[in-house]
């Protein structure tokens, strides 16, 4: 396994730690990975990707459309713990 790798799956491990603390009864938040990306979804539902690109975290969120868009923001972040407190500060939490 590389080290890109375990970075990864470790990140993975805070996200789905995030999602745990952000759930409640009718909203359960979950993370998964997905072809390299990790998807934050709530029912099920993919809400956020975060796709890693030249070592740093880029979010988008889903259109009601379906189409991944870049969310404006959240800027491009070399650790998950940035977009994590990113999205705790996110306005009105409108992802959740």
């Amino acid at each position: 396994m590389t080290v890109s790798e375990l970075a990864v799956q470790r990140d993975l491990r805070r996200l789905q730690a995030f999602c745990k603390g952000r759930s409640g009864p009718q909203a359960v938040l979950s993370c998964r990975r997905e072809d390299g990306d990790l998807l934050i979804e709530q029912n099920g539902q993919a809400l956020l990707r975060l796709r890693r690109e030249h070592g740093r975290w880029r979010v988008d969120w889903r259109r009601e459309d379906g189409r991944w868009t870049p969310w404006p923001l959240l800027p491009r972040c070399e650790d998950i713990d940035t977009v994590i407190g990113q999205l705790e500060q996110a306005p009105l939490h409108v992802h959740w």
